[in-house]
């Protein structure tokens, strides 16, 4: 089971969070996947 550290959020600001160039605001990545449905969105930063 994976329990994100940041949720709640729109799913805007988990991007926000997740996209940043800054890894301290990194940690929306796996709130963003969990708001998507459990689905990793095609633009998702780290699958290339």
């Amino acid at each position: 089971m994976i329990t994100p550290v940041y949720s709640g959020g729109s799913i805007q600001g988990l991007k926000g969070h997740c996209y940043s160039e800054n890894n301290a605001y990194r940690h929306g990545c796996a709130a963003l996947i969990e708001a998507n449905g459990w689905k990793i969105p095609d633009d998702y930063p780290w699958i290339k």
